[in-house]
């Protein structure tokens, strides 16, 4: 059994472990949560929870099928789906191709309705840690501003309409330059940063001065973001605040799910503000994984994205190649962010936003390009174990060869004995 799992699920076990728990964990909280569907649609309640699992089972084939790839196609890999995704960023301001719900322009519809931004994240991490591999065989200012060019051109239409995105991009590469060599330049990457900022503290102040009806209306989405900083940061003690509204109800109903939870929950199906949250099945599906599992319940669900992220770390540091290092880090870094922001959000500890949890939250294109971010994992960390049990076998023929080499020695020592020993029977035969 063990022989068949490594011949045909190969890299690490534990991450496949950790990826199997979080689609059976997902399959179990969306049956409860989809109940949406079933009243707004008027369907079978089958019909939700077979579509996700049908997502799962997709997207599970596309990560074992990319696990038995080499690096070398990985590489390869990263510039396809980068390149790809950019295209359908750039046709999602196409009228007839760019879908606008809930009032964001994210998605494009060519045959299939899908989320451009999830891909071009993948991408865009691939594609930097292979230019930042090469440092050391280009020149530094060339890689440096090759990696500006990329974010700027992935994040430049993203912006508009998905703030949160851009800003976990923008972490990413830093922390992807810190771990780089190109970090010996530290004014370089400091420049970076304090340019970063600068740039947001100055799209905040445009956007309060420019009135609302002057804004494009590709760009009108930048008014919710700066809106809901203010709502959450801005001082609000002579305002009246209605909980109940629009604006503040998804964290209302978020806290009163997680207040009934308690320790262990209500019991699986039992949730209630299921029914009142909105996006109880996407952005806000840990407050039904908090309410009808509890505290404990949760805490499961955060230590299995914590356990992917030492795994991969594990995986890194016993790498020795830097595009591996590189690639780990940033893939596991932008799910393990997403995650964070999810359940700050919903804890009420920052602005909303529409970062869902990967694997869990409902959404096709998040599960498949998550599902690829796996198999990308999992093909990096079957290229370590054959590198480390390549080592081992070298090290192990090494320690054979000093033991022969050892016998040798002791073999000549002991003929040079009886060489001497025969010299000094002769002399006394001859005495």
């Amino acid at each position: 059994m063990n022989s068949f799992l490594r011949k045909y699920f190969k890299g690490d076990q534990g991450i496949w472990g950790i990826y199997m728990l979080l689609c059976v964990v997902s399959t179990i909280v969306m049956f409860s949560a989809s109940s949406f569907f079933v009243y707004q649609d008027g369907t079978s309640h089958l019909k939700p929870i077979m579509e996700h699992i049908f997502y799962l089972v997709l997207g599970g084939f596309f990560a074992w099928a990319l696990h038995m790839c080499s690096v070398k196609f990985i590489r390869l890999f990263g510039y396809i789906v980068g390149i790809a995704f950019f295209v359908a960023l750039c046709l999602m301001y196409v009228p007839g191709i760019g879908v606008k719900l809930n009032g964001a322009l994210r998605w494009v519809h060519i045959l299939v309705t899908f989320q451009p931004s999830e891909g071009a994240k993948l991408g865009l991490v691939l594609i930097i840690a292979d230019l930042l591999s090469r440092v050391g065989k280009l020149e530094d200012s060339k890689i440096y501003w090759a990696v500006i060019l990329c974010a700027i051109g992935i994040c430049m239409p993203i912006l508009p309409s998905n703030f949160s995105t851009v800003a976990l991009i923008g972490i990413v590469v830093i922390v992807m330059l810190m771990f780089s060599d190109l970090a010996k330049k530290w004014r370089r990457i400091s420049f970076l940063v304090l340019s970063a900022l600068a740039l947001c503290f100055a799209l905040y102040f445009v956007v309060k001065v420019i009135p609302a009806d002057k804004i494009p209306e590709p760009l009108e989405r930048v008014n919710t973001w700066v809106n809901r900083v203010e709502r959450k940061y801005v001082d609000t003690d002579q305002k009246v605040i209605n909980p109940m509204d629009d604006m503040h109800k998804q964290i209302t109903h978020g806290k009163i799910a997680i207040a009934r939870g308690g320790l262990f929950g209500v019991g699986p199906g039992n949730s209630i503000q299921r029914d009142y949250v909105p996006l109880a099945f996407a952005d806000s599906i840990f407050t039904i994984i908090v309410e009808e599992y509890g505290l404990i319940g949760g805490v499961f669900v955060l230590m299995l994205y914590m356990a992917l992220f030492f795994r991969v770390g594990r995986m890194a540091i016993r790498s020795g190649s830097a595009y591996t290092v590189l690639a780990s880090i940033g893939l596991t870094l932008m799910m393990i962010l997403q995650v964070l922001v999810n359940v700050w959000v919903v804890l009420d500890l920052m602005p909303v936003t529409g970062q869902g949890l990967p694997l869990i939250g409902h959404g096709g294109t998040s599960i498949l390009i998550t599902s690829l971010n796996m198999g990308v994992l999992l093909a990096l960390s079957n290229d370590v174990e054959m590198q480390y049990e390549a080592a081992q076998q070298e090290k192990e023929v090494e320690e054979l060869q000093e033991e022969e080499d050892k016998d040798l020695k002791v073999i000549d020592l002991e003929d040079d004995v009886d060489t001497d020993l025969d010299l000094d029977t002769d002399d006394l035969d001859t005495v």
